[in-house]
């Protein structure tokens, strides 16, 4: 993305184009994430991640609405909405889906759980990262139209199969004592 809106090329276009990556790090993902590490607790892991992705589907889709914002006139609003993004991914999706695996798993089965939904967000990143290649050699507004819908369904499937596990026991979020009824 960057790519798009950095003039200059070689060298000096990689060292700027890491420039404005670690400052948007620094500025936007870092608080992002600790934030949501503090207020997991407080706000709870299912709206944390529900204002992720509404934040996302939002900032995506002003990047697929206004393209002029992917030009190099524009870098420090590009810079900002793409800093929003990252500071709701972070505060968002990217923190909870280390946190929700080990909670809903019953601890018979929490292990290969949690195992198996790394494997699938792992398998969704490789996909998603092979996809956009081909999405982006249309135009950004077509990836970030994409990854806006995107969200929102991720925003429908947190609110409709997603427990929320803060203030309640590991065993009751699990329904342990349920799965190992049927079980016995």
């Amino acid at each position: 993305i960057f790519a798009t809106i950095i003039t200059q090329t070689g060298l000096s276009g990689l060292i700027i184009s890491t420039e404005y990556s670690a400052i948007v790090f620094i500025g936007f993902a870092l608080p992002g994430y600790w934030l949501a590490t503090f207020t997991l607790d407080k706000l709870g892991r299912k709206p944390i991640q529900m204002t992720g992705f509404v934040m996302l589907a939002v900032t995506y889709g002003i990047l697929a609405l206004f393209p002029v914002l992917d030009t190099p006139s524009f870098v420090v609003e590009f810079i900002a909405v793409y800093g929003i993004s990252y500071f709701f991914m972070m505060f968002g999706p990217n923190v909870t889906t280390f946190v929700y695996p080990p909670e809903v798993f019953p601890a018979t089965t929490r292990g290969f759980g949690t195992g198996i939904s790394a494997a699938g967000a792992k398998t969704g990143a490789f996909i998603g990262t092979f996809v956009d290649v081909f999405i982006i050699a249309t135009g950004l507004s077509a990836l970030m139209t994409v990854l806006a819908v995107l969200s929102i369904a991720a925003l429908i499937i947190t609110i409709l199969c997603l427990p929320e596990p803060k203030g309640r026991a590991m065993e009751e979020i699990s329904r342990e004592k349920e799965y190992t009824k049927t079980i016995n």
